[in-house]
């Protein structure tokens, strides 16, 4: 565009083969969210916005697509961090 911004509902960034390994854009509810995914299109890192509306929420994933990591707000402000095994067993941090 003339003003050097791109506009958009997304972007989406493929490899050669054709995976999808970036998504940037609005979710369902209309906040803002970003997906990195490896090159055989397994989710790593997803990014957005808490669905409960405190924050944000940051989710790591292994390389078979299990959440591993956990970052977020809980419903007074404060941050929580988590870290589960591939079994989904583990421990929550949380701010006093």
């Amino acid at each position: 565009t003339d003003d050097g911004v791109i506009r958009g509902r997304s972007l989406v960034l493929q490899n050669k083969q054709g995976e999808t390994v970036i998504y940037a854009g609005a979710d369902i509810d209309g906040d803002g969210q970003l997906r990195v995914s490896s090159k055989t299109g397994t989710k790593l890192i997803g990014v957005g916005a808490a669905t409960d509306g405190t924050g944000f929420l940051f989710e790591g994933y292994n390389k078979t697509g299990e959440g591993v990591v956990q970052l977020a707000v809980d419903d007074y402000g404060n941050g929580v961090v988590g870290a589960y095994n591939r079994k989904g067993k583990g421990r929550t941090l949380e701010s006093r």
